[in-house]
Formats: structure tokens, C-alpha cells, sequence
């Protein structure tokens, strides 16, 4: 399979304050070792990634400055604003923006990967790559993508809890693709200082996108700029523009370069259910062994162990739903399970919390 070089999603850590219509906060993201062996010390050709559900909704998240490194961990200082207005999110901003809200992504964009014009025409001729109809291909690698002519509106106004599910759910892009529907339009227009949701057909396989902002009055597309290889299948890739002018767009389009994928061979896993078997005793005894204790080695002596972690830390009696149940995080599991204190603890609450309290 083919994957982009990225870290996970990064997350809030704090609110700094308002400026005008935008939060500005701080937010992490964890570097994994091979992550940073791959960027090799080429910071400067990292890209942050907002998350596609967010633009979606009209939020445009832009770095304030450049990222902060330390260790296992970058801080990136953001700006949050509700940009498209039609949808009205701005008042659910504060809400939503809070410590541990997931943000986005940074990824590896290096120029050794992207391709030039004659091999992004030779793809696309192959059928390597699938783009939207109407693309232009630049002398200098860029491609030049056009919208399918259709909008994307919500079918009522949100209300609170729907723009929390949306953002913070692990399943809120299935629910933000039941509440927002597609309209045909005969041209895209992007009013002065708003914006639109709309959509192009593309299928990438061994390659990934990366969405750059180079001519402003073709319209400005927000900080979601990346497209994946694999998941990036289908009619439904989603674009969002916004016109920071003063005149009015008609049909925006977004430049863009393409990379090659990093290859990932993920290693083969096997479950093997039930039991563990009895092994035979070899020489005049031919009874079958059992073993009373779990092999500390096993799949049984680490569900064992860990199972212990949950009755020493949880104060309170259990619920008969795993959503209940005590969540506990740690950079060192192995010292966890050897009897330390965990970095952080939630249970569930009694009564839903205000989501501002953090």
C-alpha cells in the first residue's frame, strides 16, 4: 500500500485569545522516530494539513509561525476562523476550540518527490492518476484543478451538539455527509469575503496531492490541501474556496503538485483465537500437559496485565458499556504495567460537561 509521510493528527494543547473573527491557539503533534529520520532535518518542507471535516464546515486553520521543535513533539501556533458565513459556525467556535481538539496533520511535501509536468501527463495518459475534467498542467509542474459544478449547503441550520459531533466524533464525517447536501449550480460564484464547499473527481494510487495557493483571484483555497493516495477515490473529493477580495469569483480553481507516495509493507497478523492449545509430554508419559497460569509471554498474560491496570486505577463501579469505562494515557506502557501512575485519567462523567472547561 501506499501512504503519505505525515504525522498523526495534532491537537490543541491551549487557547491563547480572539483576534477579531480568529482563535489563535497552540497545538502538538507527535513525531514518531521513523518520521523524523524520514525529514531528515528538511523542516521547511513540512505542510500542515488542516482536517477535511473542519474545512468542511467552513473553518480555515493557518499557521501563525513557523513550527517549534522539541524532541518527540512540534508546536504550531494557529489561527481558527469561521470563514465561509453562510454557515453560520462562527458562533460555535468557542465551543469547539478547545484543549484536545484535533486540528490536523503535518506532512512531508520534499521536492526530491514531486513530480515535473512530463511525468504528471505521463500518468494521467496511463491512467496512473485519474484528475477532474477541464485540468490544466503547468510548465512548471503544477496542475490546475476545476471544481465539478455543484455547491455544497446544509439542509437546516447546525445546532450545537451537531457542530461538537461533527468536530470532535470519530464518526462526525458520517454525520456531517447526512447534513450537508450537493446542488447543481450552472457556475461556482464566490461572493466577496465568503467562501464555498464544492467538489472534483480524482483517484490517486501511488501518489499524493498537495493543494497550493499561487493565484488568489482564481480564489483561496482552505488550509485541507492535502489528498491522499487510495482514499482519494471517488466524485465526491471535497474543495473549499474562499474569496478574499472585494470582487466577486466565478468558477475558482486551486493549483497543485503531486508527489510520489512512500510505500508501506505492513507486516503480516495472525490471530490465533480460543485457547492456547495443551502440548503432549514426549517419553513413557503420554498424558497431556496443562498449563494453570498464563505463559508470561502470551496473549493471555498481557490481556491479564492489562486488565489489572483497569481494576487498580478505576475508583468507581463499572457501567455495562465499554464507553464507561476508565481511559487512561501513557508514554510508557511498560512501566503501566509494572505498577506506575498513568500521565492522564478520564472516566465518565455523571452529567455531560461543559465542552469549554476543557
Amino acid at each position: 500500500m501506499y501512504v503519505t509521510p505525515e504525522t498523526d493528527d495534532g491537537w490543541v494543547t491551549a487557547v491563547i485569545g480572539s483576534d477579531g473573527d480568529a482563535l489563535t491557539v497552540e497545538a502538538r503533534f507527535l513525531l514518531p522516530p521513523a518520521f523524523r529520520e524520514l525529514i531528515g532535518g528538511r523542516e521547511s518542507e513540512l505542510v500542515f494539513a488542516a482536517r477535511s471535516r473542519l474545512a468542511r464546515l467552513g473553518i480555515n486553520i493557518v499557521p501563525v509561525d513557523g513550527p517549534r521543535f522539541n524532541g518527540r513533539y512540534c508546536d504550531l501556533r494557529l489561527d481558527i476562523v469561521a470563514a465561509i458565513k453562510a454557515y453560520s459556525i462562527a458562533e460555535h467556535l468557542e465551543n469547539i476550540v478547545v484543549p484536545g481538539l484535533r486540528v490536523g496533520r503535518l506532512v512531508f511535501c520534499p521536492m526530491d518527490t514531486r513530480l515535473e509536468s512530463t511525468e504528471i501527463h505521463r500518468l494521467i495518459r496511463d491512467n496512473e492518476i485519474q484528475v477532474p475534467a477541464g485540468f490544466s498542467l503547468a510548465a512548471n509542474g503544477f496542475l490546475i484543478l476545476r471544481p465539478q459544478s455543484q455547491v455544497y449547503r446544509f439542509q437546516k441550520q447546525l445546532t450545537p451538539q451537531e457542530v461538537t459531533a461533527v468536530a470532535t466524533h470519530a464518526d462526525g464525517k458520517d454525520l456531517l455527509n447526512r447534513l450537508q447536501i450537493r446542488e447543481a449550480v450552472d457556475h461556482i460564484e464566490l461572493p466577496p469575503h465568503d467562501g464555498v464547499v464544492t467538489a472534483c473527481s480524482m483517484f490517486l494510487h501511488r501518489h499524493y496531492v498537495v493543494l497550493r495557493n499561487l493565484d488568489e483571484s482564481l480564489g483561496f483555497h482552505l488550509q485541507a490541501t492535502v489528498l491522499d493516495p487510495v482514499s482519494t477515490r471517488g466524485t465526491n473529493i471535497y474543495l473549499e474556496f474562499i474569496n478574499r477580495s472585494n470582487q466577486l469569483i466565478v468558477n475558482p480553481s486551486v493549483a497543485a503538485s503531486v508527489h510520489e507516495a512512500v510505500r508501506l509493507d505492513p507486516p503480516r497478523v495472525y490471530w490465533h483465537g480460543g485457547p492456547a492449545p495443551a502440548s503432549s509430554v514426549s517419553g513413557a508419559e503420554s498424558s497431556v500437559a496443562t498449563t494453570t497460569e498464563a505463559d508470561p509471554g502470551s496473549v493471555e498474560a498481557e490481556y491479564d496485565a492489562l486488565l489489572g491496570v483497569f481494576d487498580r486505577l478505576e475508583s468507581e463501579p463499572t457501567e455495562n458499556r465499554y464507553s464507561h469505562r476508565m481511559m487512561a494515557v501513557t508514554a510508557d506502557p511498560l512501566a503501566l504495567l509494572a505498577g506506575a501512575e498513568p500521565d492522564l485519567i478520564w472516566t465518565q462523567p455523571q452529567a455531560p460537561r461543559d465542552p469549554r472547561g476543557g
